[in-house]
């Protein structure tokens, strides 16, 4: 009994012998009827009185085993270090007690000489209507049990629902709670909670900093190298990134700024810590564009005049060269023809 997790001495199991109790004096009852020598007109009374307390006794075993076998399982969750599913279970108990205590009062009513399938009639067509009109209601009912038996999100998860996000407080069986960074607490129908995406963003094992660094075009050519570079090396020893799926490369040109997109994926789970990463590599990334002699760009509009920045004689070479090349028919660039035939 103790391997199973369960204890002689549990106030439960104390309540599951006590109907063991009536049960066996009943027996004995049966067993010594012969020698009371009942008057015939006493035993169908006495017959009545025994099936009335068979039916009471029967219930109330039923009920404590299905009390000792929740609690059973609920060990066994907990030894097994699983979150027990308290909602479900809860759900499953107090659903079998009120079908034993259905029964248990028709079978009485039976034994007292009451006919009860008019009876049953009535509950089953009064449970349609009530099962119509309460059609949200057991949506949710339902829903929470998803919730609970799948386990998307647990209580304590961080998660994001649709447009919101918080952390999951409460499970119930009709609605789920949720606090948000704001500190409001938002409750949400079990059915709207499953049929919109759930992403648990407690169960990430790595989050992501992802941004672009724009460099004034000004930055020459090898000092974005030697950005990249030292961006690079900061990535590979840095403890808490993985230097393997992380990168920094120069992506492109943009409105006004030379474009490095960075990609890095930091190791840990909590929110955090993930802060205290991203502002140390985000300073010490400044340093090195610092170090490197060039800035970040701002959006600006740029005003030139002719010629600026232009060297006629390199202008002159290249055009040059493009024409040998198309004239000996080498120019490694597709040319097709006009209609025109120009």
């Amino acid at each position: 009994m103790t391997r199973a997790g369960f204890d002689v001495s549990d106030p439960t199991f104390g309540r599951a012998i006590s109907p063991l109790r009536g049960l066996i004096g009943l027996i004995v009852f049966k067993i010594g009827e012969p020698s009371l020598a009942l008057p015939v007109s006493v035993r169908p009374l006495v017959i009545g009185v025994q099936k009335f307390a068979l039916v009471i006794i029967m219930s109330w075993l039923a009920l404590r085993l299905i009390e000792v076998s929740s609690q059973l399982i609920r060990r066994s969750l907990l030894r097994r270090h699983e979150p027990p599913s308290q909602p479900v279970i809860d759900f499953i108990q107090r659903g079998l007690k009120i079908t034993i205590s259905v029964l248990a009062v028709l079978m009485l009513l039976e034994a007292v000489g009451v006919q009860v399938s008019a009876l049953v009639a009535a509950i089953g067509v009064g449970g349609i209507g009530i099962a119509l009109a309460a059609q949200r209601t057991v949506e949710n009912l339902f829903g929470g049990l998803a919730v609970v038996g799948d386990r998307p999100v647990q209580e304590g998860d961080f998660c994001r629902f649709g447009t919101q996000q918080g952390t999951v407080e409460r499970i119930g069986l009709w609605s789920t709670r949720l606090r948000t960074p704001e500190r409001s607490v938002i409750t949400v129908p079990n059915a709207q909670f499953l049929t919109t995406l759930v992403e648990n963003l407690q169960e990430r094992d790595r989050m992501l900093f992802n941004t672009t660094l724009r460099l004034r075009y000004e930055t020459s050519p090898d000092q974005l190298r030697w950005v990249l570079v030292n961006i690079r090396s900061l990535l590979d020893a840095h403890p808490r990134v993985d230097p393997d799926s992380s990168r920094a490369r120069f992506s492109g040109f943009g409105a006004s700024s030379l474009d490095v997109d960075l990609f890095v994926y930091v190791r840990t789970r909590e929110n955090a810590e993930f802060l205290g990463v991203r502002e140390d590599l985000c300073l010490r990334i400044m340093d090195i564009v610092a170090a490197a002699g060039t800035a970040f760009a701002l959006p600006a509009q740029t005003n030139y005049r002719a010629g600026d920045g232009l060297d006629a004689e390199r202008a002159g070479a290249a055009t040059a060269e493009i024409r040998r090349l198309r004239s000996e028919g080498k120019l490694a660039l597709p040319e097709f023809p006009l209609k025109n035939g120009s």
